[in-house]
């Protein structure tokens, strides 16, 4: 039994690490064939092919990983056993925790430069809505687990 649920969780990630480089690709074609070809296209290309080598390294880093232990079927055990093994969980979530607090000063510190920087600018400046939005995103989310957590555990 433990053997087929091992295998549904393998074709899992191996499913979302393809999906993920097919829409990576995609995103990076759409946003190199339009300059190439001099397309008038209603999205920003250079965004689009961002998005998508972003996206393709994300699958590809899951198809790796998944790749290679479907080679050795012990490391797809040992891999499962590292992930829930109380010591590492416990450290990837105090590294995690050290992240965040270092990540909010230092986008507020960034917000508050930019906007210094950009102050009288007549225009709307939508870089600067993504900076707010990426400040307050890691605090809202932090409060929100830390709840869950708290009546979960």
């Amino acid at each position: 039994m433990e053997e087929n649920n091992n295998n549904k969780v393998f074709q899992k990630e191996m499913g979302k690490g393809w999906s993920l480089f097919v829409l990576g690709a995609i995103l990076l074609l759409a946003g190199t064939i339009p300059p190439i070809l001099k397309l008038a296209v209603f999205y920003p290309p250079h965004l689009a092919g961002g998005f998508g080598i972003l996206i393709m390294g994300w699958g590809v880093a899951i198809l790796a990983r998944f790749g290679l232990a479907r080679k050795n079927a012990g490391s797809v055990k040992r891999a499962m056993i590292e992930e829930n093994d109380e010591r590492l969980v416990l450290i990837r979530s105090r590294a995690g925790n050290d992240a965040f607090l270092l990540s909010i000063p230092a986008t507020s510190i960034g917000l508050l430069l930019y906007s210094a920087i950009t102050r009288g600018n007549p225009e709307p400046d939508y870089f600067w809505y993504y900076m707010v939005f990426m400040t307050l995103l890691p605090i809202v989310v932090y409060i929100v687990r830390m709840s869950k957590y708290a009546k979960q555990y």
